[in-house]
């Protein structure tokens, strides 16, 4: 500061020193005249005529500040609570306890107060989308996409990335699948292990007709973090593994959605088709028949299983030279089991078991269930209570189990397997039924 202090001092000394005499030996520059009379005293520099030249230097004036930053803080009138970390504090609160009038009047708030903060916008955007409000997110987190994060304390790269990846996924939604793939490819440059990205990318890769690329990032997604998969994503992979020529892998890959989605019948015909392709017939026919058990009285899907059930029973009998020994054993066992032909069906549900080697949930609850219409309480216990340790989530064995303690007189027992299976689908048509009947 002194030294342009003193610049400025020299340049203000300068300016007002008027024309200097001519250095001796110098020769004078021709001038014309002027009659102008000097200037009264104590009125500063004399003035000259227009034409008139200077040969003082002139003063420039100081450069003016460059513009200051807008504004991040609250005005210093803001009510308690407005901070941003308070702010940041409450919208978090108020989506946890999933009160989304609440989330959005914070946001709004939030953004009046910092309009110019990356994650203020990104923020009221989100909360949009949680209430179906596309049209006008979707300017918000374009505009949150040009913006920079000050005050958040988070990670503004994968923030960024956040942003991207909802621009992404609402382009996929309304079909523009090349801007949706521009806008995830900066989501996963951004937040590389952000796996929901990678899914959508290949997802809107798919879309483009570009499906080596969507099997490469599909793949890709799973490696990075499969529990962020959803029913769709599998049924990409698996679409991506039979393009591919490889139809087990895609039924392993249905297998595995199965698996973490149970209640989702779609997703469950998916599978037994899939099982039907790869040459498995007699497991496609355990899960139509798994379906029929937690199917909630849905005509429809009903009809269709049946349907299906019906073909793979033509495909059998016309199958040569001879049809799938598990498939026509096990069709066996259903014309004995509905005609309540239980003795019949008990020696052929137990062969069905053997050949299946006990790896399907079926035929060990269908042996279950004849052990019990045969009067054989201790092994049919023995069968479902090893089979729901196995499998702790199936209502259908849960079902058996506490329709056999009840038929023992197991009360005690009977009514803790029925809290079990209610807290899992208390709508399951075969729980409802036992509970019904035993009432």
């Amino acid at each position: 500061m002194r030294h342009l202090a003193a610049v400025v001092c020299c340049l203000l000394v300068i300016g007002f020193a008027g024309p200097s005499a001519p250095v001796a030996g110098q020769i004078p520059t021709s001038r014309p005249r002027t009659t102008q009379a000097p200037p009264p005293a104590n009125t500063g520099a004399p003035k000259t005529t227009p034409d008139a030249k200077s040969d003082a230097p002139t003063k420039e004036a100081p450069p003016k500040p460059a513009a200051a930053p807008p504004a991040q803080l609250p005005p210093k009138e803001a009510p308690a609570g407005s901070t941003f970390p308070d702010l940041q504090r409450q919208i978090a609160d108020a989506l946890k306890q999933n009160q989304i009038p609440r989330a959005l009047a914070l946001a709004e708030r939030q953004r009046t107060l910092y309009p110019n903060e990356m994650k203020a916008t990104a923020d009221l955007a989100s909360v949009l989308l949680l209430r179906g409000e596309t049209a006008k997110a979707e300017p918000l987190l374009r505009t949150a996409s040009t913006q920079k994060s000050v005050l958040y304390t988070g990670n503004t790269a994968a923030l960024l990335g956040d942003v991207y990846m909802s621009l992404g996924q609402i382009a996929l939604d309304s079909g523009r699948a090349t801007d949706a793939i521009s806008f995830l490819l900066r989501a996963v440059d951004n937040a590389p292990t952000a796996t929901r990205a990678r899914y959508l990318l290949a997802a809107a890769l798919d879309r483009s007709g570009d499906g080596t690329r969507a099997a490469r990032e599909i793949r890709a997604a799973f490696d990075v973090d499969p529990d962020a998969a959803r029913p769709s994503d599998y049924r990409l992979l698996a679409k991506t593994a039979k393009a591919g020529g490889n139809v087990k892998a895609a039924a392993e890959a249905l297998k595995g959605a199965v698996r973490r989605f149970p209640m989702d019948v779609s997703l469950r015909l998916d599978y037994a088709a899939s099982l039907t392709e790869a040459k498995l017939p007699a497991e496609a026919l355990y899960e139509l028949l798994h379906l029929k058990m937690v199917v909630r009285g849905d005509a429809s899907q009903i009809a269709d299983i049946d349907a299906r059930v019906d073909r793979l029973r033509q495909e059998a009998e016309a199958s040569t030279p001879e049809p799938d020994p598990q498939l026509e054993s096990m069709f066996s066992y259903l014309a004995d089991a509905d005609a309540d032909q239980h003795d019949a069906a008990l020696p052929t549900i137990q062969e069905v078991v053997t050949m299946n080697g006990g790896a399907s949930l079926v035929p060990l609850l269908m042996l279950g269930r004849s052990l019990k219409a045969t009067g054989r309480f201790g092994e049919a216990e023995r069968v479902l209570a090893q089979l729901a340790e196995r499998e702790p989530q199936s209502v259908p064995v849960l079902a058996e189990l506490a329709d056999l303690f009840f038929a023992e007189g197991r009360f005690e027992g009977a009514r803790r397997a029925v809290a079990r299976a209610e807290k899992i689908d208390p709508k399951n048509p075969r729980l409802i039924e036992v509970v019904a009947f035993w009432k």
